[in-house]
């Protein structure tokens, strides 16, 4: 399946589906989730495209995605975070204990986190370092204050990351 068929499909399943929730439909009339919204919805498909088969049904599949799949969701990613909430999610769940992060937390935070130097590239470079600096600081204020474009707080981001990430299927299935 081509990149920008996911993205397509789980950004409309995931817009209706936070378009349906009351709370979710206020801040889309708002203006302030759209772009985080769909920010979101293409890093669940980049999730899924590098870990979903295996995740779901325990074994590496044969479509396996190629660099420039992976580069072309993580630079549409880049391309809709342009007020950083994404980034600042990354920086935010790296000051929480593990614990205490929900199971699509935990999926996003292990996509950047642990990169090596030699993984690093121009379209994960920002969300590494947004990574990073959570991991480095372990203060969600130093997150706010890096990435302070973002006007959306971080429980909402958290609700809209659930919301995005639990459709159009369950992640722990």
């Amino acid at each position: 399946m081509r990149v920008s068929t996911v993205v397509v499909v789980l950004v409309l399943a995931c817009w209706t589906t936070v378009k349906s929730d009351p709370i979710g439909a206020g801040l889309l009339a708002a203006g302030l989730l759209g772009a985080p919204l769909l920010g979101l919805a293409a890093l669940r498909a980049f999730w899924l495209f590098l870990f979903g088969r295996r995740f779901l049904h325990g074994k590496r599949s044969v479509d396996d995605p190629t660099l420039e799949e992976k580069n072309a969701l993580l630079s549409t990613v880049s391309e809709l975070d342009q007020d950083g909430c994404i980034r600042k999610m990354l920086c935010q769940l790296q000051t929480k204990e593990e614990t205490s992060r929900t199971l699509e937390e935990k999926l996003l935070a292990k996509l950047f986190t642990n990169s090596s130097t030699e993984n690093i590239t121009p379209y994960n470079a920002a969300f590494v370092y947004a990574t990073d600096i959570g991991i480095k600081t372990r203060n969600a204020a130093v997150c706010e204050k890096v990435f302070n474009k973002c006007s959306v707080g971080d429980l909402e981001m958290s609700d809209l990351l659930q919301k995005t990430w639990g459709c159009p299927s369950n992640l722990s299935q």
